[in-house]
């Protein structure tokens, strides 16, 4: 009887202690709670509730309670939306956030037009958030460098690939030494369209001016997609032909990049290629595609099951215009030119399906609107 009663006794102290905590919300009931009531009130589309934890738990149960009671609502769980769940979300949409301390940090990736940066700023600013720019994210980049022999190795084409991939790109390195000794730079015509499937090209060179201005200029014809050359000299982009930009203070080293000052030359590198992602990104929107590339992602993803089961990184890789997917063209060109849209449409009528030059994969190009006549 004895432990009954200190049973009993422990429960109604629980009992007193949560019925405080609800007393306690009266005083804290202001203005917010208006808005926040209004806001609801005034939604023209659906309260997305979300939160972590335990306080995601209470969130479900409050989004169930709106969607009984006649507030259109559903539950959307944080790590979901950071997996491509935070589509559902439009513009009508209101978000209800749970957390316990207020503190939790939520890290969200979306692609924002470039016409709207300014108000995904703006609404990040009222929630106290703040708007980190990626623009290396879901593109593919070439690094290229005159040779990638054992004995220039560390290499600094290891250390710049692998820099821009912390910072959002995939990179494919690319080797053009050949011949006796291996010391002799040329590209070939198959080089050269491999490099030209990527969006940009790093062209990672030495420690001699001349050789950066006037024997490595060859390299660079027929390059069609930009070309960012870097190299030891402090050079002007004008003074090296055939490139988009240059950016110096690199060089031929026998070390992996790790000091101070050679991690602001990778930034600088970082900040300048994304300039020129921007404005290609900004010449793609005059005729934007028919399809946009995480959209063709997607759509391979839930309808060409067999790309689960590659071993390949990034059996698909977004590209500013397309997509390059990781599985034979031969066996699979056809199946990928018959996805099937929900707005009626096949992938062979807003893309192009292409042999890659890469291994035996597949290249897919959205083909622009003022091609195909809408936008899906």
């Amino acid at each position: 009887m004895k432990k009954a009663s200190e049973d009993i006794k422990f429960a109604r102290r629980v009992l007193e202690l949560e019925a405080q905590a609800v007393r306690n919300l009266v005083d804290r009931l202001d203005d917010s709670f208006q808005r926040a009531v209004d806001i609801i009130l005034g939604c023209c589309g659906r309260v997305v509730v979300t939160g972590i934890g335990k306080a995601g738990i209470v969130g479900q149960k409050v989004s169930a309670t709106l969607a009984s009671t006649g507030t259109p609502s559903y539950w959307l769980h944080p790590s979901e939306a950071r997996h491509g769940d935070l589509g559902r979300v439009v513009k009508e949409d209101i978000v209800l956030a749970f957390s316990n301390s207020g503190q939790t940090e939520v890290v969200l990736l979306i692609l924002v037009p470039i016409e709207d940066m300014a108000i995904v700023e703006a609404k990040a600013a009222e929630l106290l958030g703040k708007l980190t720019r990626a623009p290396l994210t879901g593109t593919e980049i070439a690094t290229v460098a005159p040779t990638l022999a054992y004995h220039h190795l560390p290499h600094l084409d290891c250390d710049v690939a692998e820099f821009l991939r912390k910072k959002g790109a995939k990179t494919n390195m690319v080797g053009l030494a050949r011949g006796v000794g291996k010391r002799i730079c040329q590209i070939t015509a198959y080089e050269r369209d491999l490099i030209n499937e990527h969006d940009i090209a790093v062209f990672i060179l030495g420690n001699y001016e001349h050789c950066i201005i006037e024997k490595s200029k060859k390299l660079y014809e027929g390059i069609e997609v930009p070309v960012i050359v870097t190299g030891a000299p402090e050079l002007r982009t004008e003074d090296v032909p055939n490139s988009t930009a240059y950016v110096g203070s690199f060089g031929r080293v026998l070390h992996h990049l790790r000091h101070s000052e050679e991690l602001k030359t990778l930034d600088k590198l970082v900040d300048v290629i994304g300039n020129v992602l921007d404005d290609v990104r900004k010449e793609i929107a005059k005729d934007p595609p028919s399809v946009a590339p995480p959209r063709i992602k997607k759509e391979i993803e839930d309808q060409v099951h067999e790309i689960i089961d590659s071993l390949h990184p990034l059996p698909i890789t977004l590209q500013l215009n397309g997509v390059r997917v990781k599985l034979p063209y031969e066996e699979y060109h056809e199946q990928l030119e018959n996805i099937k849209f929900v707005e009626g449409v096949t992938m062979k009528e807003v893309a192009r399906v292409l042999p890659s030059k890469m291994r035996n994969f597949i290249l897919i190009k959205a083909k622009p609107k003022s091609e195909t006549g809408f936008v899906i």
